[in-house]
């Protein structure tokens, strides 16, 4: 994942957390993680305490988030939002891309 320039979580929250599969995840990934982005979707909270804590283990703040509930994406609600998401998401990209010569030394490594 370090040859990205952005790498999307998206995970459950699971009683106010950061599911465990999730947390399971980022833990495996200490040090290979550049800039994470966060999507969560939850039934009603919880979703500042998930995205707290990927950034805990990611050891960096995230570039974008985006909270869904349940009930927004049933209903259909979330293209709105996620298209907001992956739009500030592309552009944070865009903004600090690397040299194409820099992600093949990264993958090298």
């Amino acid at each position: 994942p370090s040859g990205f320039e952005v790498v999307v979580m998206v995970s459950p929250v699971w009683c106010w957390r950061l599911s465990p599969p999730m947390r399971s995840f980022a833990r495996s990934m200490h040090g290979k993680l550049g800039n994470v982005a966060v999507v969560s979707c939850m039934g009603g909270s919880g979703a500042s305490n998930a995205v707290a804590e990927i950034e805990r283990l990611a050891h960096r703040k995230a570039v974008a988030t985006l909270a869904l509930r349940q009930d927004q994406v049933e209903a259909g609600r979330h293209a709105e939002p996620l298209q907001a998401f992956a739009d500030e998401v592309a552009a944070f990209a865009a903004a600090h891309a690397r040299p194409k010569a820099a992600i093949a030394t990264a993958k090298a490594a």
